[in-house]
């Protein structure tokens, strides 16, 4: 049988971030435009009854646009873990060079008399 090896993701990373992402707000904009087009299809309703919906289809959007973000956010921890699982199978190709100190950078000083 083959060996499955697990890519643990490095320590302290973190694949999240802690803001609401583009996909909440594409997703709320997307449920005021479906109440905007569904409000002008009913044009016998007057529009105070319809403004009941508004709310419920913003939530509509905002988890729709939450399952986007997921969806990228799974993408992007991917595509990490492919990388941190090359970097440790190949460590000769990510070779630090060797540290460059201040006392290499400064040019020989020789005093003329």
């Amino acid at each position: 049988m083959a060996t499955y090896r697990k890519v643990e993701p490095l320590d302290g990373y973190k694949y999240e971030g802690r803001t609401p992402g583009i996909g909440e707000a594409i997703g709320l904009g997307i449920g005021i435009i479906t109440y905007r087009a569904l409000a002008n299809r009913l044009p016998r309703i007057p529009p105070t009854p319809t403004l009941y919906f508004l709310p419920a289809f913003m939530a509509v959007g905002y988890l729709f646009g939450k399952q986007l973000t997921g969806i990228k956010t799974r993408w992007a921890m991917k595509n990490q873990l492919i990388l941190e699982d090359y970097r440790a199978a190949h460590p000769e190709d990510f070779v630090r060079p060797p540290p460059v100190y201040y006392k290499d950078l400064l040019m020989p000083w020789i005093p003329i008399r």
